[in-house]
């Protein structure tokens, strides 16, 4: 009962801030279009991605904790920053048979798992100019991961028709403001991904896909750094949407983990209090028993 009340607590907290957030750093996503061999058969039309050849990101997070009766749960604000270098050299390299890539409706989308967590519009910079991102256009979300755990993403996007060009490069970033509860998360979206976190919660837990190759925890906060090459990643550098499903599984995570809650200190208590009760009786028969010998 304990348990379902908490998380109740944590639903109604995180309809207002934000749930757990993951997020996917700037990627390129193409529409695309296969004419089937039949007339009879429909166009499909679906997105091609691209994730950039070298991916950073800098992850800094201010925590408090929200009360509801014995119940705290942790929520944090974060700051995101990102930055993506595309080759787009060979590109497309595993689109399906016939397709037909739509370079001038190309965009660069980010994805973040609750939207309602938004501080403020997310930008991207491109060329040194700077744009709001916008709900994106090829597609209004990304799933990942299989249907019993599946991962979604809501998609902002802008337009890089003019910028994204085969064979080409280019170099983007990407900042966001959002709040959250629980854990914050960034997939590794380049097919090498550096992340860096800082932030003060004295209490955090690094999980998901792949651990930090170095963390710093003091009563004052947290860093931790990740570092992810292409083959520990384990998902292609390009593909339609389903083929990059198991992105999910690189997620570099980080928990607010709450160590001191009340509730449980009262569980553990009444689990024990049976103990102490019998240790008091056993100590007074056995000193009555020894007595009476006496």
């Amino acid at each position: 009962f304990r348990r379902v009340l908490f998380r109740s607590v944590v639903e109604e907290i995180s309809s207002r801030v934000g749930g757990p957030q993951t997020f996917l750093g700037p990627t390129l996503a193409i529409p695309y279009s296969v004419t089937p061999l039949s007339s009879i058969e429909p166009v499909k039309h679906d997105v091609y991605v691209v994730f950039p050849a070298h991916a950073s990101a800098v992850v800094k997070t201010g925590t408090e904790e929200r009360h509801r009766s014995l119940f705290r749960v942790p929520v944090f604000q974060a700051a995101l920053k990102f930055d993506a270098d595309f080759d787009l050299a060979g590109v497309p390299a595993s689109a399906p048979q016939g397709a037909v890539l739509d370079w001038s409706r190309a965009e660069i989308v980010v994805g973040v798992s609750d939207a309602r967590g938004a501080l403020a519009d997310a930008t991207l910079t491109a060329n040194g100019k700077t744009v709001t991102l916008v709900p994106a256009e090829v597609a209004e979300k990304l799933t990942l991961g299989d249907s019993k755990h599946p991962l979604t993403l809501a998609l902002f996007g802008a337009n890089a028709g003019e910028i994204a060009k085969p064979d080409g490069r280019l170099h983007v970033a990407s900042a966001l403001r959002f709040s959250g509860a629980e854990r914050i998360a960034v997939l590794a979206y380049g097919k090498t991904t550096h992340v860096t976190a800082e932030g003060d919660w004295r209490n955090p837990g690094f999980d998901g896909g792949i651990l930090p190759v170095s963390r710093s925890v003091s009563p004052g906060g947290f860093t931790a750094e990740w570092s992810v090459p292409f083959i520990a990643r384990g998902v292609r550098a390009e593909g339609t949407d389903e083929s990059i499903s198991s992105l999910d599984a690189t997620a570099l995570g980080i928990s607010f983990v709450e160590v001191a809650d009340p509730y449980q200190s009262v569980s553990r208590s009444l689990k024990y209090v049976l103990l102490f009760l019998g240790l008091v009786f056993l100590s007074y028969f056995v000193f009555e028993s020894t007595t009476g010998k006496r």
